[in-house]
């Protein structure tokens, strides 16, 4: 019933047109018959011809809404489609991209002996920044990738301990599990998180073991985001 509602909504500005259209001409022709003794023959038929013009598109536009109404509106919605899936595919590809630069940075500084250096830390924050700017828009499609995946998470056995680092990350943050790797403002920051630093020790020594810990949880997010871009492509 809400259905057939809806369907005769869209048809009242069509009618609306028709009917106002037939009164507008019809008053307009009624009107100049009126006085056609007083004006020039030219004037006359030219009125006439404009009134017959847009009566015929007004009959033009009720006949193909009636008979291509339902073609026009899955032509509309098909191009809508595609432009949503265009650029749902850019931005995966776009999260990937930056993704792959993000894991290749951590992997340089938790196989050195010495701290970051600057341009390292500015090309970091240059990515905190653009995840933080994009996932509004990533994160609905990734939340809904993750729900109609067959075997969800626990393809890794490792998440299902509590205490383990996968489980930290891919279900205490289920929503957003990148956020842990690009949430912090420095590398500093993401070391102490993931254990890869102690916390409070201001040498840059790096726990080879937490270290591992952290490159086996970034190759399962890096693994995800590759079937995620299959997906939505």
């Amino acid at each position: 019933m809400m259905g057939n509602n809806q369907d005769l909504k869209s048809w009242i500005p069509t009618i609306l047109q028709i009917i106002l259209s037939l009164v507008f001409g019809g008053g307009i022709i009624w009107l100049f018959s009126e006085f056609k003794e007083y004006l020039p023959a030219l004037l006359y038929s030219v009125v006439l011809y404009v009134v017959a013009i847009v009566l015929v598109l007004s009959l033009v536009v009720f006949v193909a809404r009636v008979m291509f109404g339902d073609l026009i509106g899955r032509l509309y919605k098909w191009a809508s489609d595609c432009r949503k899936k265009s650029r749902r595919c850019k931005l995966a590809r776009d999260w990937n991209k930056h993704w792959l630069e993000l894991t290749d940075l951590l992997d340089v500084i938790w196989n050195s002996d010495t701290s970051p250096s600057q341009k390292q830390e500015d090309d970091f924050l240059r990515l905190h920044f653009w995840f933080l700017a994009h996932r509004n828009q990533f994160l609905p499609s990734w939340s809904h990738f993750m729900r109609v995946r067959p075997s969800g998470i626990f393809d890794w056995h490792d998440v299902r301990d509590s205490k383990s680092l996968s489980h930290y990350v891919l279900v205490e943050h289920e929503d957003d599990p990148f956020s842990v790797f690009y949430q912090p403002l420095n590398f500093r920051g993401v070391s102490y998180i993931v254990k890869v630093l102690r916390v409070g020790d201001d040498e840059w020594k790096i726990d080879g073991d937490a270290a591992s810990t952290a490159r086996f949880v970034l190759r399962i997010l890096s693994e995800l985001m590759v079937e995620y871009v299959s997906w939505v492509e």
